[in-house]
């Protein structure tokens, strides 16, 4: 997957992060709704890329698919 990490991003602009990081919270809940937990969520390992339609970033490749 091509993009940057959340850590990486190096806008200064604090509204469209705040809607990133809101996006990515939304994301993040979704995945715990269908019992996917995340053990190491961190700036990191929230992967941004383009996208026209809007949509939040894909969780990154370190989520389990393990609910406990």
């Amino acid at each position: 997957m091509e993009g940057t990490t959340l850590r990486g991003y190096g806008s200064r602009d604090h509204r469209f992060l705040a809607r990133l990081i809101r996006d990515a919270a939304g994301a993040i809940a979704y995945a715990h709704e269908q019992g996917v937990v995340h053990r190491d969520l961190k700036p990191d390992n929230v992967m941004l890329t383009m996208r026209t339609s809007g949509a939040a970033p894909a969780p990154s490749p370190g989520a389990s698919g393990a609910a406990g």
